[in-house]
């Protein structure tokens, strides 16, 4: 299960990436850039995953007296995703007052009154556009509200059977959906102000979609892999066509599923070793990848709405991916253990496959 989940991750943080390094607007269109224009979708499914890995790790300890201290599991929560957060945030912060045309030529501004907000991940909470420090960071935000209140949530779900679960997360999906149509572009493009209205349903996706797998993996791994890869081209298509977007969520949510009863081990290929990497590092990738835009942009002379070519983006995404690798292993990590170090709730190893952001 974990190695699905893992690649799947690597995937979301790709479309973002490439999302932000191939975007200009009026570039000219045609599927393949199209489906590069909405790869912001991969937000969606780190959402969609970040339900899911935490009902696989937490929900038995929850529902169990006695085994889930919330005191320990919120540290744990807080050491994964907050101090690269702030290496980054504060590299940001040394970038203003060093370079400040890097962050200028970006189309973002150093809002220093903002900056408190960053600092303390309440950023999701304020409507002061995405044109401030960080943009990406906003998701960061929105989940640790939802770390916050999944002992409730799960409590809450694990009363209904699978079934019961699925159905009202896609009622509370489209109704989201429905109310969320009138603000700005709709429900795919909340962010900041609104974020917490598009992780909350996609968040509660993924508990509901968890409980649905089959006890004990018995799930057919080879036609698990044939479905997921068919739901992997629809969502393609749909992202380079710009259709069936009302069931968007749901067809993540499949996809999610079919990762996790797909049963992909190390030990088929470097292939998969290959993709499991990138999910690992894919948190450092998603907070870092907007920064390393900004410096190389501005050393190129660019604005954030000038096309780049393809040796130009090319350049980018490996100075992304090589500085994603540093910071896993130079910060991310690290930083991690050092802050967990202490008392864990039966000494329990955290699963590595979960995702913040």
């Amino acid at each position: 299960m974990v190695h699905g989940l893992t690649m799947l991750r690597g995937l979301g943080a790709a479309l973002v990436v490439l999302f932000h390094v191939y975007y200009s607007p009026g570039d000219r269109s045609g599927f393949f850039i199209d489906l590069l224009h909405r790869g912001f979708i991969g937000v969606d499914l780190f959402f969609v995953l970040s339900g899911f890995v935490l009902a696989h790790v937490y929900a038995r300890d929850i529902l169990t007296a006695g085994a889930f201290s919330y005191g320990d599991y919120v540290r744990n929560r807080f050491a994964r995703i907050y101090p690269l957060h702030l290496v980054v945030t504060l590299f940001l912060v040394v970038l203003a007052l060093t370079i400040p045309e890097a962050i200028a030529k970006a189309g973002l501004r150093a809002i220093w009154h903002d900056l408190p907000l960053h600092l303390l991940m309440l950023q999701v909470w304020a409507i002061f556009g995405i044109s401030s420090w960080n943009f990406p960071d906003w998701t960061i935000s929105a989940e640790f509200v939802a770390y916050l209140c999944l002992p409730w949530i799960i409590r809450g779900f694990f009363r209904l059977t699978p079934q019961q679960g699925l159905m009202i997360a896609l009622a509370v999906h489209a109704v989201v959906l429905a109310a969320t149509s009138g603000i700005g572009n709709g429900y795919y493009y909340l962010s900041y102000g609104y974020g917490l209205l598009r992780l909350f349903p996609e968040f509660l996706l993924g508990i509901a979609v968890y409980r649905m797998v089959p006890a004990g993996g018995d799930a057919d791994a080879r036609r698990s892999r044939l479905i997921l890869l068919g739901l992997l081209l629809l969502l393609a298509a749909m992202l380079g066509f710009a259709g069936g977007w009302i069931i968007l969520s749901p067809v993540l949510g499949a996809i999610v599923f079919f990762a996790a009863t797909s049963e992909f081990r190390l030990e088929e290929g470097r292939h998969v070793r290959a993709a499991v990497y990138l999910g690992r590092i894919s948190y450092a990738t998603y907070l870092v990848h907007m920064p390393v835009v900004m410096v190389i942009r501005a050393y190129l002379g660019l604005s954030s709405v000038d096309p780049l070519t393809t040796p130009q983006a090319m350049a980018i995404v490996a100075a992304i991916y090589l500085a994603s690798v540093a910071l896993h292993h130079l910060v991310e990590e690290p930083a991690r253990k050092a802050l967990r170090a202490g008392r864990n709730s039966k000494g329990r190893q955290e699963n590595e496959n979960s995702r913040s952001g």
